[in-house]
This record gives structure tokens, C-alpha cells and sequence, in this order.
């Protein structure tokens, strides 16, 4: 296991609260403290396959647990998830330690990268929170559905075209996206979707702000709602 002085453990979960709550999702200590130990356990197997590439643990704080848990500033009202092309488990392993009343789906075609998954939700005691080690394709969703597919890392016309068979009617996809990207986005209409809103989160540490865009699975019209940002300013 990665080994850290007393004060640098304290800097990092200080480091971690304050850019949480910077982003609207204000963390319990309880929670600072999992999300630390996930991040130990994550530099340790680091070092044996890239998961993060060589960044060092402050910065995996801002751009992957920080970026991670920004969802959690909106009101999304669901219930069953599902993280297609988790890796590391950005940002679905993070939401389901922040939130652990979500039940969640791991979606991660990479064998090494899903055994570290399944490691950490063992190492964590996890409940209600499972792998799928397979193509987006091939999963199959519970019943009636997701409510809510995320994905961070994988190219939205590929979830979209893959994923919306795997949500329930009315379901949303939530997907982080550049700038450039989300406008992109809400232009398009397609296989049974329509964009529904946009939300930008704030700049941290000079990082460049983060795009969350909601798609929706509905039969017909783009149904558009107004482009707002609930996070703090």
C-alpha cells in the first residue's frame, strides 16, 4: 500500500472536502475517509497497470474524485445507475461511496481494470453495487431499467447508440463532456433520445470547466429545457 505521512493524509482529505463542497457536493467525514482509502488503494495498483497514468495524488483528487462526484450537485432523482466505461471507477465507484443508497453498475470491458473494480468494492464493503466485464452491447440492465446511465470516458455516440436499450422509458443518460462537446450535443437528436439541459461546473485549481450534459430517452421532440447551472458560483 501506498505509504503517506500523518500531515500528508490530512492534506489530501482537507484537499478533497474543500473541492467537493467548491462543486456543491459538501462531504461527511465518514465519506472523506473512504474516498482517501480508495485513493491509497488506487496509487498502489498504479504501479502494476495504468489506471491514472504518473499524476500525482492531489491531482487525481481534482480531475478524477472531484470531477467525479459533480453529478451529485443536481437533482437527478434516480435511483438504479450504471457507469459505462468505468476504468478506475470514474466517476461510478466515487458516486456510489458518496451515495451509497445508489445501487450501481460497474460497466468495464478491461479484465485488469474490472478486478481492481471488484478488489475495491470488496476492500470498502460495498452493498448494492456490481461488475459487468463485458461490451456496453452485451450487458444486460436490471428490470425495468436504468434510471440513469453515466459515462465519462467513452464517446456519448457510442453510449447512446449501445445504452439506450438499457434504459427504462423515460430514463437519462448524464454525460461529461468538454465545452465544445456539450454544444455539439444539444443539437442532436438521436436514437430515441433528445438533449434535456446542460450544466457547467466551476473551474478548480485552473482546470478547464466541465460540461454535464442530460440526454433523455422520449419517443419524439427535442423537448428542450433552459440551459441553467445549479452549482455555486
Amino acid at each position: 500500500m501506498v505509504e503517506r505521512s500523518h500531515t500528508q493524509q490530512i492534506a489530501l482529505s482537507d484537499r478533497l472536502a474543500e473541492e467537493a463542497a467548491a462543486v456543491g457536493v459538501p462531504l461527511s467525514t465518514e465519506t472523506v475517509e473512504r474516498l482517501i482509502r480508495y485513493l491509497n488503494a488506487l496509487c498502489h495498483w498504479n504501479r502494476k497497470i495504468n489506471l491514472v497514468g504518473a499524476l500525482p495524488a492531489a491531482e487525481i483528487i481534482t480531475r478524477h474524485f472531484v470531477d467525479s462526484l459533480s453529478p451529485l450537485a443536481l437533482d437527478l432523482r434516480a435511483s438504479r445507475w450504471a457507469d459505462v466505461g468505468s476504468g478506475a471507477g470514474f466517476p461510478g465507484l466515487v458516486l456510489k461511496i458518496a451515495r451509497p443508497e445508489i445501487a450501481m453498475t460497474l460497466i468495464e470491458s478491461s479484465q485488469k481494470k474490472a478486478a481492481f473494480l471488484h478488489h475495491m468494492i470488496g476492500h470498502l464493503a460495498l452493498s448494492d453495487v456490481s461488475v459487468c466485464c463485458d461490451r456496453l452491447e452485451r450487458c444486460r440492465p436490471p428490470r425495468p431499467g436504468f434510471d440513469l446511465i453515466v459515462s465519462r470516458a467513452v464517446a456519448p455516440a457510442t453510449v447512446i447508440a449501445s445504452g439506450a436499450r438499457l434504459l427504462r422509458p423515460n430514463g437519462r443518460f448524464l454525460l461529461f463532456q468538454s465545452q465544445r462537446g456539450a454544444m455539439t450535443l444539444a443539437h442532436e437528436t438521436f436514437h430515441g433520445t433528445a438533449w434535456e439541459a446542460t450544466y457547467r461546473t466551476p473551474e478548480l485549481n485552473g482546470g478547464a470547466s466541465r460540461a454535464l450534459v442530460v440526454m433523455r430517452r422520449i419517443p419524439s421532440g427535442p423537448g428542450r429545457a433552459d440551459d441553467t447551472s445549479p452549482f455555486p458560483d
